[in-house]
């Protein structure tokens, strides 16, 4: 798996940061990848799609935006 661009700050009220999840499949079998962001910054991030289905020596990617509220309890 690689990220890109690497993890960066997001501003609280900010514009949202979104990355590229790229996933290879490496195995001599179809494999099925569910994706989520787990931990605090799971309330402010989505993964779209949230299933990759990959084929031996493919890759495919996910897009992972993260957007941080503006309310002090952020």
């Amino acid at each position: 798996m690689a990220l890109d661009p690497p993890l960066s700050t997001v501003d609280p009220g900010g514009g949202p940061a979104t990355h590229t999840l790229r996933v290879r499949n490496n195995g001599d079998t179809v494999e099925e990848y569910g994706l989520s962001v787990v931990g605090p910054l799971s309330t402010w991030a989505q993964v779209a799609p949230d299933r990759l289905r990959i084929y031996p020596g493919d890759e495919a990617t996910a897009t992972i935006t993260v957007a941080v509220p503006h309310p002090p309890s952020a």
